[in-house]
């Protein structure tokens, strides 16, 4: 069962999606900024993160479940990293939205964009790296944490998060399919990348976005959990491209 955070409005729903080893607390001031603008919201944890109860359900059965129950239609997506890459995965399949943010994400095949990058030795790095690290799952609050590095980040999310539920989402992004299908969509999508990302590099957001319809890019100074160690910077680029992702409906 997963734990979700949904708050009404009387604009199009803004659905949030957090990274690996996080959770919905990760996007708590900027929900409030699209609240304040009259949109629903709806925040929740990824299975085995925060509050979340650890689930074997598929990703995509998954958002499909979660948006029916809150009947919503169009919603404007904001993902960072796994959780946008998700959001990719939905609107490619479904095509259900209005407009989208991806903050240091993929939005298709990691071995395409990178083809050096094994990722069967990948995950089993990974996964060895959160059993060993492993403490308690909780809902540890990002936007109270006071983290300051990269480091800090990523051991707090591999004490936090069940490893399960990250290797979990790391076998997701094998399954994930080529960006084209984004690319054909005549929406606005807002990328956020930032220039010290060592997982995703800047030039890959700079070339996806040369492909989009209605694409806009921003590269800021930071890393790849900036949203997390500076948040102010991340969310000042969203805020200030509202009008781009609302258009009319502003």
């Amino acid at each position: 069962m997963l734990n979700t955070l949904y708050c009404p409005g009387r604009k199009n729903v803004v659905i949030f999606i957090h990274g690996d080893l996080q959770n919905h607390t990760v996007f708590l001031s900027l929900s409030s900024f699209f609240g304040d603008k009259g949109h629903s919201t709806l925040l929740f944890d990824l299975p085995g993160h925060g509050n979340s109860k650890y689930e074997r359900k598929d990703f995509l059965a998954m958002m499909d479940e979660i948006i029916k129950s809150y009947n919503i239609k169009n919603p404007i997506f904001v993902g960072h990293s796994f959780g946008g890459m998700l959001a990719a995965e939905y609107i490619k399949e479904t095509g259900n939205t209005s407009s989208a943010v991806f903050l240091n994400a993929y939005l298709g095949r990691i071995k395409e964009a990178r083809p050096s990058f094994d990722m069967d030795t990948a995950i089993q790095h990974y996964k060895k790296l959160a059993i060993d690290n492993f403490q308690e799952q909780k809902l540890v609050q990002y936007n109270k944490s006071g983290t300051k590095n990269e480091s800090d980040v990523s051991l707090i999310g591999l004490q936090s998060t069940l490893p399960q539920a990250f290797e979990k989402n790391l076998l997701f992004y094998k399954k994930t399919t080529p960006e084209d299908a984004l690319y054909q969509l005549d929406i606005p999508i807002l990328y956020v990348a930032t220039k010290d990302d060592d997982f995703i590099p800047s030039s890959y957001a700079i070339e996806c976005m040369k492909k989009m319809k209605n694409g806009k890019l921003i590269i800021e100074e930071g890393t790849h959990n900036s949203i997390i160690i500076n948040p102010q910077v991340i969310e000042k680029a969203i805020k200030d491209n509202y009008q781009f992702l609302v258009g009319q409906e502003a």
